[in-house]
């Protein structure tokens, strides 16, 4: 009876360990070693107003490339949050051969005489600024910059939505920077 119980216990024992390392990258770093990630961070994409607008980017540290990218927007309503919401996620998707970005952009609750200092479509603007500058340091990152794709929560998602639904008939683009490049999605 005690050895069957012995092997039950370590049938379960082996099935729970299995199961943290599938899941739990902190153990999978442990056992088999961080993955080869590049991470740079507080790296300036544009000047948005009086501000100079920053992003944390990700990418492999090996292969050839060039690989797509994945823009991460950050949520908090256009008036709370910061990129590093998305510190992680980046890193995950570029152990999985993307190029990855996590941005800020301009917020609504900053105030000047009364007013909202940057009031809609700054935030916009804002994100098509950062896409504009991936497309534009595509070789140096080493991006498809034909394979760009973007993400966030709540008003990351809306503006993740707005670079994808608008164009620059619709006024949005803004003046931040890298106005050659198209935020367009390719053909």
């Amino acid at each position: 009876m005690f050895t069957r119980n012995s092997h039950l216990y370590k049938i379960v024992f082996q099935i729970v360990i299995g199961i943290l390392l599938i899941t739990c990258p902190f153990l999978q770093t442990l056992l088999y070693g961080q993955q080869q990630v590049v991470l740079e961070t507080d790296i300036t994409y544009g000047k948005g107003g009086d501000v100079d607008l920053k992003l944390n980017l990700a990418r492999p540290a090996e292969g050839k490339g060039p690989f797509p990218a994945l823009v991460f927007i950050h949520s908090g309503g256009w008036n709370t949050g910061n990129r590093a919401e998305f510190d992680y996620p980046i890193r995950q998707a570029a152990m999985n051969g993307y190029v990855a970005v996590t941005l800020d952009y301009r917020l609504t609750n900053e105030m000047e005489n009364g007013k909202t200092k940057y009031p809609f479509p700054a935030q916009v603007n804002d994100v098509k600024c950062a896409v504009r500058w991936l497309r534009a340091n595509a070789v140096k990152y080493r991006i498809d910059s034909d394979h760009l794709g973007a993400f966030g929560f709540s008003a990351g998602g809306h503006l993740a939505l707005m670079l994808g639904l608008t164009e620059p008939s619709d006024g949005l683009e803004g003046e931040g920077g890298n106005i050659g490049y198209s935020v367009a999605c390719q053909d």
